[in-house]
């Protein structure tokens, strides 16, 4: 909750089940999409050519849970909205650095036999990296010019590949705190050298990863879209990775 005027930090949380899956089950959600007016919306959309069902020459129960999940999309772009609204009510928009992660791809397969992801990128493959890509993004507008400024871009959006292990580093030189970068497993993207510097490790799936590389933790390479070079940088890297995961794990013990 934003508090109603106060000059003293505050934090604010909120999830939503209905975009976390399955999709198109719970009749509740589904009702609640409907009275909204989001599935008139997503078909007047896709009539006038501005939205593409993904799921479209599929089955129509995958169709349907991908109309569903863009509907809870347009659920929480709902709620976004409205906590802008809010802190621009309170005056306090400008002293606010919002940071949003999808901390997972759509990879519920309630009914259709294989993850959303799958039909979305006509890819079974679970080794495919790209299935796993999700958004992250950090909203301040003064930063955003000063990025901007700096940068010398007209848009403040960084295009490398990153994990959510940079969240908290980039953070923390975003609010201009000193910090030791030893003590994290990513990299902030303001002191990122080579977009290798922040390939990414999976507890669940035990595998390494970037945008174009998959392998597994005992060495196999499962998917791979890259010269060699890249791959030996990319081997290297993980190396890397693997002592700071030990080390920030014996450092918190």
């Amino acid at each position: 909750m934003i508090p109603e005027k106060s000059d003293k930090p505050f934090h604010s949380f909120w999830t939503t089940l209905s975009m976390h899956g399955p999709y198109n089950f719970g009749q509740t959600n589904i009702k609640k999409f409907t009275n909204l007016g989001y599935f008139d919306a997503n078909d007047r959309a896709e009539i006038n050519g501005d939205w593409i069902n993904y799921c479209a020459d599929d089955s129509n129960l995958a169709k349907k849970q991908y109309r569903a999940y863009q509907a809870a999309v347009m659920n929480f772009d709902d709620a976004i909205g409205s906590m802008l609204q809010r802190l621009e009510e309170t005056k306090q928009l400008d002293n606010t650095l919002i940071v949003i992660y999808g901390d997972h791809d759509v990879y519920y397969d309630y009914l259709i036999g294989e993850p959303l992801s799958s039909y979305i990128y006509d890819e079974i493959n679970k080794e495919y990296s790209p299935r796993y890509e999700t958004m992250m993004l950090m909203y301040n507008s003064k930063m955003i010019e000063q990025y901007k400024a700096i940068y010398e871009v007209e848009e403040a959006i960084y295009t490398d590949f990153t994990s959510p292990y940079i969240i908290v580093p980039t953070v923390l030189d975003l609010l201009g705190y000193d910090y030791n970068p030893s003590n994290y497993v990513g990299t902030s993207i303001f002191r990122t050298i080579s977009s290798l510097d922040n390939i990414f490790y999976s507890h669940e799936l035990d595998a390494y990863m970037s945008n174009i590389v998959y392998k597994d933790n005992e060495g196999n390479i499962k998917y791979s879209n890259c010269n060699s070079t890249y791959l030996k940088e990319f081997e290297n890297k993980v190396i890397e990775l693997k002592n700071r995961l030990l080390y920030c794990e014996l450092l918190y013990e």
